[in-house]
């Protein structure tokens, strides 16, 4: 009877830790996806820093459109970086993937083709979650 019980107990145990384990995984999936929008939102990046900085340094309404303004800049740089850097780095995984199919036998390629398929696919997935609600 003792074992049964002991049995019993490390296995509560054991789901109380999967299941720890699994509402862990899935609030940091949350926060990690939450925190990724956020970082790529450059169009109220402004709001998210006056906020900020009024808060922190106290700024006078006088100083706030100045500062707000240089914010703006900030943001607008930022966007048009990221924008330029993901064209280029599509450009490059393009042109990556043409000179490998050139080593490919057809068999080969056919493969590769799906594979890059769900390379866009998944891309596409991944700009969706943080550029959308």
């Amino acid at each position: 009877m003792k074992n049964t019980k002991l049995w019993k107990l490390l296995a509560l145990l054991a789901m109380v830790f999967v299941a720890g384990g699994v509402v862990g995984g899935v609030a940091t999936y949350a926060h990690v996806q939450r925190a990724l929008k956020e970082a790529f939102d450059f169009d109220h990046l402004p709001d998210r820093v006056m906020t900020e900085l009024v808060k922190r340094l106290a700024l006078t309404p006088e100083q706030q459109p100045k500062v707000r303004a240089h914010v703006a800049v900030m943001a607008g740089k930022m966007k048009e970086q990221f924008h330029q850097a993901m064209t280029e780095t599509g450009e490059l995984v393009l042109a990556t993937g043409r000179l490998v199919d050139q080593e490919l036998t057809p068999e080969q390629r056919a493969i590769h083709a799906e594979m890059k398929q769900e390379f866009r696919e998944g891309m596409k997935k991944g700009m969706n979650i943080i550029l959308t609600d």
